[in-house]
Formats: structure tokens, C-alpha cells, sequence
């Protein structure tokens, strides 16, 4: 490891190596950090990602990825599902196969990966994070310095913090989050399943994301400031056994998944946070790979334009990253965030409602996009009883 470097990447998660990537192919003199001994591990996320947007990040490798997603079911607590046909909706991957992949291909390029590497804090010299100091994997303290840097350290990260970014989460923000890696199941490959209820997962929903025919990822959040006297494994426990019966349980994985925070967490001075550091995550669905992948490639590239000196000042920098990314993705982050905060709000029998309304609004069960807001003020025309769900959002 050298004392400096143009960039210092803290965190390779999918946003730390997507930028990791992005500066190796610049020619940037790049070092990326990870705490954890092995790439893609552990595992915290019940891997699916939209097609187009992941996509447009990244061309995925058939290895890559465990099932095509073309239909989704939604499941009312009533027991009525409503089916929809979504022709190459997304991907469940197998995220580490793909992480180790593109670590792989950071090194080939030339860029320089460190594992069992504690980031402490940053330094500030001139106005400018000059230096970070480090603990590495021989237990050694060490301060390494570089012109920029991109802090991808996940939901636990401390980077941000330590800057002076203020990503502290609390109860009203987060979710518990638990899942199971279920083997010799029937599944079918290319449905996911969301269920909705009190019963099933207070405030949230579970999920079934399959892994080929007979494994799936199968889980379900619990608000982390609900009080109901009964914690996430109870629920998942017991919607593991109506759903699937009898199970083999393999990969046992869980986290904490945090709300959109908004602009204010992005970027300070020239440190760029990125990924579930920076909050970035779909607050509906907790889906936060490719924003985190997409988060990661912008504030690469407006890396590489700071430190080739096509920007001079902050400002610029800043309007490079967060800037391009809060253009592509805050209105539809923070709609995502008001849905979630109006879902949460309603009871079981308005769930049903909603249930039964979408299967009445898509009349021929096919899409090939989406646009929640439309589908939203649809439903509301069908169960007018609905009528808040607008007055929560607009």
C-alpha cells in the first residue's frame, strides 16, 4: 500500500466497486478499502434489481444471475393476489459472484484493492480532506492521502459521520430487516411475491425472490419503532411455515434498511458519499443496488474530472456529484419515500382495498413500465375510500 493516492474509495460494495472500476479505467491512481475479508460477503439483501436501470449501469454476465423476473403477485392480507405480467421486469443475481467479478476486473485494470482494512477518519488540511487514517490487516495504523475521496461504506459506515455529514439513523427511519435462503422449495423462476398484513409483517411485507426452481430468497422488515411484542424472527418463522411448509434453511442473512434522507448527505468538501451511505436506497422496496451502483459511477466520474483538473472548485465538483445523480433520482426517491410513509398508515382492510383495486385497474395484467403516481391516482378512481392515499402525496 502506497501514502498516496488520486482516490481512496471507502467500502467495495456494489457502489464502491462500480466507482472503483470507473476510476481504473480513467488510468486514476485508485485504492479501494473493504473491512471484510472476503468480496460480496456476507451477504445482506435479498438480491433483486430492476432490469433497465441495472442495465444501464452495468451489462450483466448470465452468471450473474440466478432467475429473469417477468411476473410479479401481490398478496392482500385477505388472501387475494393480484398478478402481473412484466416482461423482463429484473434479475435476482447472485451478488456475490458478481461483486467478486468486478473486483477481479478493478485489479486487472490496475487498481489497487486492500481487504481487512478499517477506515477511522478523515483529515482536513487547507479546506480540503487531505488524508484518511486507516487500521490495515495486519493491525497497523496508517494514513494514506489522496486528492478525493468517495465514501461507499454502507448503512453501518461511519466516514460521513466523522466528516461532518449528520446520516445518523433513527427508529422512524429503518427497518429491521430478515431473511432466509430456503432450499428444495417449489418456486416459480420467474415470479417474485410480495405479501402485505398485520400478520404477516406489521408495517411492511414480506417477500419471495426465487433462486432458480427450488431455492428462494425469503424475508420481511419489521419498522424498528413498532412495539408489537414480537421481533422479525417470529414473523419470518411463521410465514416461512404457511408458505413453504417444511423447508431447508440455508444462508441466514440480516440488516437494517434505511429511508431516503434526501440532498444534504451527498457530499462535503471533497468527499463524495455514495450507496446505502448516503441513503440512497428505493424507501418502498429497500431495493438499493443499482441506485448504489449508479451513485457510485457519477461520483467516479466527477472524480476523474477533479482530479484531471477539467473542474477547479467544489461548487463544480458538487454539481458534477451529487448533482447529475439528485437530477436522475430524487423525485422519484423521494416519491418512493412519501408512498412508503402512506403504506405504513394503512389498515389491513385498506390494503385489501388496494389489492383489489390494482387487479381491477390493470385490465390486461401486462406492463411493460411503470409509473406509481399514474397507477396511484387509478386506484384511488376504483376505491375511492382510498381518497388519503393522494393527500398523503401531494
Amino acid at each position: 500500500m502506497n501514502t498516496r493516492y488520486e482516490v481512496i474509495i471507502i467500502g467495495a460494495g456494489p457502489a464502491g466497486l462500480i466507482a472503483g472500476l470507473e476510476c481504473a479505467r480513467a488510468g486514476l491512481k485508485v485504492l479501494l478499502l473493504e473491512k471484510d475479508a472476503t468480496i460480496g460477503l456476507p451477504l445482506n439483501c435479498a438480491e433483486g434489481v430492476p432490469r433497465r436501470s441495472f442495465e444501464n449501469v452495468i451489462t450483466p454476465r448470465p452468471e450473474w444471475i440466478k432467475s429473469i423476473i417477468e411476473r410479479g403477485r401481490l398478496v392482500a392480507p385477505c388472501g387475494h393476489h393480484f398478478d402481473l405480467d412484466y416482461t423482463r421486469a429484473g434479475y435476482v443475481l447472485d451478488r456475490p459472484r458478481m461483486e467478486r467479478d468486478l473486483a477481479v476486473e478493478y485489479t486487472t485494470l490496475g487498481g489497487e484493492l486492500a481487504c481487512r482494512c478499517r477506515a477511522e477518519e478523515l483529515h482536513i488540511k487547507n479546506k480540503r480532506f487531505k488524508s484518511l487514517s486507516i487500521v490495515d490487516a495486519a493491525g497497523k495504523k496508517r494514513t494514506i492521502e489522496a486528492d478525493i475521496f468517495i465514501a461507499a461504506d454502507g448503512v453501518e459506515g461511519t466516514i460521513a459521520r466523522k466528516a461532518g455529514l449528520d446520516n445518523r439513523l433513527n427508529l422512524k427511519e429503518t427497518e429491521s430487516l430478515l431473511q432466509y435462503r430456503l432450499k428444495n422449495i417449489s418456486v416459480e423462476p420467474d415470479l417474485i411475491e410480495f405479501h402485505l398484513g398485520s400478520d404477516i409483517a406489521p408495517r411492511s411485507y414480506a417477500w419471495v425472490f426465487p433462486h432458480g426452481e427450488t431455492e428462494a430468497n425469503v424475508g420481511l422488515g419489521v419498522p424498528s419503532d413498532i412495539n408489537s411484542g414480537r421481533d422479525a424472527v417470529y414473523y419470518l418463522d411463521r410465514f416461512v411455515a404457511r408458505r413453504f411448509g417444511k423447508a431447508e434453511r440455508g444462508h441466514t442473512s440480516c440488516g437494517t434498511c434505511p429511508r431516503y434522507r434526501g440532498r444534504n448527505i451527498l457530499a462535503r468538501l471533497n468527499l463524495l458519499v455514495v450507496g446505502d451511505s448516503a441513503r440512497v436506497l428505493d424507501s418502498l422496496t429497500g431495493a438499493g443496488i443499482v441506485n448504489a451502483m449508479l451513485s457510485g459511477q457519477l461520483a467516479a466520474r466527477a472524480a476523474l474530472k477533479y482530479v484531471k483538473r477539467e473542474i477547479a472548485t467544489l461548487k463544480e465538483l458538487h454539481q458534477h456529484y451529487p448533482g447529475r445523480f439528485l437530477e436522475l433520482k430524487h423525485y422519484e426517491l423521494s416519491m418512493f419515500l412519501k408512498i412508503k410513509k402512506l403504506l405504513v398508515k394503512l389498515s389491513d382492510p385498506e390494503l385489501d382495498d388496494m389489492v383489489l383495486a390494482l387487479d381491477e385497474h390493470f385490465i390486461e395484467k401486462k406492463v411493460d413500465t411503470f409509473n406509481p403516481i399514474a397507477i396511484i391516482m387509478g386506484i384511488i378512481k376504483k376505491k375511492p375510500r382510498l381518497l388519503k392515499m393522494a393527500r398523503h402525496l401531494f
